[in-house]
Order: structure tokens, then C-alpha cells, then sequence
């Protein structure tokens, strides 16, 4: 087993709730019209930063794929460099654009704008456990609410089956997202959840080391989940209830039967920590996205029955 089962419990909880949080601004951010011919349609009028970009298809794969590409050669090369404040720089724009934009669907957007300054900040300066992961729902809920408008089903699936072989070949063969973790992690401005514990097993709350019985110095294993293994999810599950409502179904149903997914991959992730060995990376993707078919395929299944 990768960690103990408290702290394996605390990750999955943590992981569910994002999900849980990132439906509830999906929900509150979208609204159901019909289409030219007459056909229920859910649709995203937009966030504080602006309309969905009006984009589909191939398209929407092609940016998605492009911006991966990007980030993750503008990572390496900052950790090369070793000059993690252009980082950080970066890191607190990003936070603070995607926690404004998923607050703004449910509060005064002027109030969002203050509270994502401060979140944003917190994130990047506060060696705090309960801030980091108290905050990073919010940035998935914020990157879904612009990118599930611009997909469907069938490109989410793609956008899952490629994510999940680059994800493989990046942990196990090239070795570059396992580089990436331990240089980010080590900058306090990353995206993840992640939950520090020491030797004897305490889930400490600040990303340093902690002591011990007898007052000697304990060094922290960090159980963490990458911020991509929480969005594509999300993601992915976001474009099912656009199916759903499309296929006729009220906006309400189709969001509480969609609770199947992040339910059946908060399973996956709890056996796929469960199965994993200590000391070693894995690339949680593959086995996400086999979680996120598994539930499309119980989603199916119970809708015919409604």
C-alpha cells in the first residue's frame, strides 16, 4: 500500500470533495435553453472573464493538447533554470483567474475578485497544508467551467485516452512528470492536493518537517494527486451531464445522476492507492480514466431506467 489508509482516505475525501465542488459551480454557472430545432441544450453564458471560447470539435482538442504542451515545457525549463519566481508569478496569475472565475457563478463577482487576490496569494507565499487544499477545488471548478462548454462527450473521452498515454510515457519512460512534481512541489506552488505526513504516520499541517516523540526531527512523505488527475475528471464529467440534459432529462436529474462518476472514481483512486507500493511514482490518469468510463457506462445504465 502507497500510504496508510488515514492518510489514503483523507486524499480520497479531498478528491471527491473537488469534484463535488466543481459540479456545484458547473451547475450554478450553466442555465438550459434549446437549440435551432427545438432541443434542450445546457450552455455556459460565460464567467467574470468572459464568454466561452466559441470553439468545438477538433479545435477544442487542439488547444486543450496545445496548452499541455506548452505548460509543461514553460515547467521545465523554470526548473531548469531554477528560477522558480517567474514560476511563482505565473502560478499566482493562473490561481487567481480560475478561483475568480469559479466564486463569480456563486457570489458578488466584486467579492470573488478580493477573495481570489487573497487565495491566490495564500497559495503561493503560505507553507499551510489546510489552505493549499482548502483553495484547489476551486481552481479545478474554474478550468472546467471554461473548458467543458467547448467539448462533448466523445472529444472528452479522446481528451482522456491521450492525457492517459502521455501520463504513462511521462512517468515511466521519459520521467519528466516525476521531475516536475518533486521541483514544484519543493517552489509551495504547485497544483494538487496533497496531504504531508511523518514517519509515524501524523498528517502534519505545514509542508516541513515535524518532530517527533522525543523531539528529533521526522522527515514528511508527501501523498499527493496532481492537479490534471482532478480537472480531466471533472471535466469529462461535466460534458456527460451536457449529454444528459441533451437527451431530455432535467438539469437537476442530470446532475444528481451524474453523481455516479465522481463516486465510482473516488473507488478507483482509493484501490489504485491501495494496490500501489511505497517510494514509487504512478501515472494515476490511466486508471482515472478507466474510472471515468466505467461510471459513463452506470450513467448510461441508470438514465434508461429514469
Amino acid at each position: 500500500m502507497k500510504h496508510t489508509w488515514r492518510v489514503t482516505l483523507v486524499l480520497a475525501a479531498l478528491f471527491l470533495a473537488s469534484q463535488l465542488l466543481g459540479l456545484f459551480v458547473l451547475y450554478n454557472g450553466s442555465t438550459v435553453a434549446t437549440d435551432e430545432l427545438g432541443r434542450p441544450t445546457l450552455v455556459y453564458p460565460g464567467t467574470v472573464l468572459g464568454p466561452t471560447p466559441d470553439i468545438q470539435g477538433v479545435e477544442s482538442l487542439g488547444f486543450m493538447l496545445f496548452s499541455i504542451a506548452l505548460g509543461t515545457v514553460f515547467i521545465l525549463l523554470v526548473i531548469r533554470s531554477g528560477k522558480l519566481g517567474i514560476w511563482k508569478a505565473f502560478f499566482f496569475v493562473a490561481a487567481f483567474f480560475s478561483i475568480w472565475a469559479a466564486l463569480g457563478v456563486l457570489i458578488d463577482p466584486t467579492v470573488a475578485l478580493g477573495i481570489a487576490i487573497v487565495a491566490a496569494a495564500l497559495k503561493v507565499r503560505a507553507r499551510s497544508v489546510l489552505i493549499h487544499n482548502a483553495t484547489e477545488p476551486f481552481l479545478y471548478a474554474g478550468v472546467a467551467l471554461i473548458l467543458v462548454p467547448i467539448l462533448t462527450v466523445p472529444w472528452a473521452l479522446a481528451v482522456l485516452a491521450i492525457i492517459s498515454v502521455y501520463d504513462f510515457w511521462a512517468v515511466f519512460k521519459s520521467k519528466h512528470m516525476v521531475t516536475m512534481a518533486k521541483g514544484l512541489q519543493g517552489s509551495m506552488a504547485f497544483a494538487g492536493l496533497s496531504v504531508p505526513y511523518s514517519k509515524s504516520g501524523k498528517i502534519v499541517g505545514r509542508y516541513e518537517e515535524t518532530k517527533g516523540k522525543k523531539g528529533e526531527s521526522e522527515p514528511v512523505t508527501t501523498a499527493g494527486l496532481g492537479g490534471g488527475d482532478i480537472a480531466f475528471p471533472l471535466i469529462f464529467t461535466g460534458t456527460v451531464i451536457q449529454a444528459i440534459v441533451a437527451s431530455g432529462l432535467p438539469k437537476l436529474s442530470a446532475f444528481l445522476l451524474t453523481l455516479i462518476l465522481p463516486a465510482v472514481l473516488t473507488i478507483t483512486l482509493v484501490l489504485m492507492l491501495w494496490k500501489a507500493s511505497k517510494n514509487k511514482f504512478y501515472p494515476a490518469m490511466p486508471v482515472l480514466s478507466a474510472g471515468c468510463l466505467i461510471g459513463y457506462l452506470l450513467v448510461l445504465a441508470a438514465a434508461s431506467i429514469v
